[in-house]
């Protein structure tokens, strides 16, 4: 992918929303939004550890919260995926997107590391980190 020029797609035909790792009340407003503003673009939303993280209390509560944000998102025209069995699925999900908007930092690097334009929206000091990073490369330029 390095040899390939950067570009952004002012009109990408996909989409995809990486969820957050916590429920982020932002999350509803990003979807309606990104619904909103690409209307044609299919939509996927990115659940990076499944819809169930873990078995735990917390894992419940997430399963829950993610079930509530895939049926807001169906009803905007986004579709829901778990990649949480593997790198060729999340692989397959990122190549063959336009744009990536979303709170994982994995998916971040990814779609920069393929030319693909992304928004990171940092939710923990991991996503801090890549924004302060590209702050003090931009700096030096």
């Amino acid at each position: 992918y390095i040899d390939r020029d950067y570009g952004f797609v002012a009109n990408p035909k996909k989409i995809v929303f990486s969820l957050p790792a916590k429920p982020q009340p932002d999350t509803f407003g990003i979807i309606d939004w990104l619904a909103k503003e690409f209307p044609r673009a299919e939509r996927v939303m990115a659940l990076h550890h499944g819809w169930r993280p873990s078995k735990s209390e917390k894992g419940n509560a997430m399963r829950n919260w993610h079930l509530r944000v895939a049926t807001f998102g169906a009803l905007r025209g986004w579709r829901t995926a778990s990649i949480a069995d593997g790198l060729d699925r999340m692989l397959k999900l990122y190549e063959t997107s336009d744009l990536h908007v979303g709170f994982r930092v994995h998916a971040h690097l990814l779609s920069l590391s393929q030319r693909r334009a992304s928004l990171l929206i940092a939710e923990d000091s991991r996503g801090v980190g890549q924004v302060e990073n590209a702050r003090a490369i931009r700096s030096t330029d």
